[in-house]
């Protein structure tokens, strides 16, 4: 049976998601409603504003640099006790260090990798005219204040 034919069970979870493709005003509305939307947390509008457009970068990152074949998933839980709002974006890409490798074109260990990414200006995008390399930079920063 396990719940076939019952509603979804809506209690401190942060519904599944599935995006085959960058949806950005879906992937927002989700994030406004099904994560900061349910009254677990109290933000401001403008705060809340500033952590979905974080949020919103993690979701851009993985559809830009992954190349995963299937997609993006997400999912959260919020545990009242601790007051955490947790959130889980996953791609099964290629993964950064992967990324970074190839666009070192040096060996760098998984670790190398992961640091050099989250240096203000390191990109593996290769599309010039505009700023590039920020992303990761600035979620850290964000996530440091905050």
């Amino acid at each position: 049976m396990m719940g076939i034919g019952l509603p979804p069970w809506d209690g401190n979870s942060i519904p599944y998601r599935e995006d085959a493709r960058e949806n950005r005003n879906a992937i927002v509305g989700y994030l406004k409603s099904n994560w900061l939307g349910r009254g677990w947390v109290n933000v401001t509008p403008a705060l809340a504003n500033a952590i979905t457009g974080q949020m919103w970068e993690i979701y851009a990152n993985a559809f830009e640099h992954s190349s995963t074949p299937v997609g993006i998933f997400s999912c959260g839980q919020y545990f009242p006790k601790s007051r955490e709002l947790l959130l889980a974006v996953a791609d099964f890409g290629v993964g950064i260090p992967s990324n970074v490798r190839f666009c070192a074109g040096e060996p760098l260990s998984a670790k190398e990798a992961m640091h050099w990414a989250f240096v203000r200006g390191n990109s593996t995008a290769q599309e010039f005219g505009f700023p590039r390399g920020v992303g990761l930079d600035l979620l850290k920063e964000f996530i440091r204040i905050n």
